[in-house]
């Protein structure tokens, strides 16, 4: 899995600028195929600085067998300026109603120092039928 950024020509001429996240497995043929999740255009910030959407893509297992997954990718920017992005799968088992799971991600700060931070993710299905998250991070100090 990696970021990339690159360039499309639309039909109407104009250039535009994408990123995203590429995964890459390896079929039941032994050849390499990917799964390319753009971010997208308009995506929501957190107060501390990240930037978080959810997604689903399909990944072709070894057996040939394709598994539709959805998950929470967090992007972030590493001291040297590149996109970075950590990528936490919904398990595979939901309530109709309400999904809950604790998650462990790292995060690379602006300082180029690295933080591991833990939470609580609750995800919802809004009225559009689309998949939201909530992540709610552990406290990282001692609670008096």
């Amino acid at each position: 899995e990696y970021t990339t950024t690159f360039t499309t020509t639309n039909s109407d001429g104009s250039v535009e600028t994408d990123s995203g996240v590429v995964i890459v497995t390896t079929d039941s043929d032994g050849s390499l195929t990917t799964t390319t999740s753009l971010f997208p255009q308009e995506t929501s910030s957190t107060d501390d600085g990240l930037t978080e959407y959810t997604t689903t893509f399909t990944t072709t297992n070894s057996d040939g067998s394709v598994e539709t997954d959805s998950g929470v990718v967090i992007v972030t920017t590493d001291s040297d300026g590149s996109l970075t992005t950590t990528t936490s799968l919904f398990p595979q088992e939901t309530s109709d109603d309400l999904t809950e799971y604790t998650t462990t991600f790292t995060t690379t700060n602006s300082d180029g120092s690295v933080e591991t931070d833990s939470g609580v993710v609750i995800v919802t299905t809004d009225s559009n039928g689309s998949l939201t998250t909530t992540t709610s991070l552990f406290p990282t100090g001692p609670v008096f």
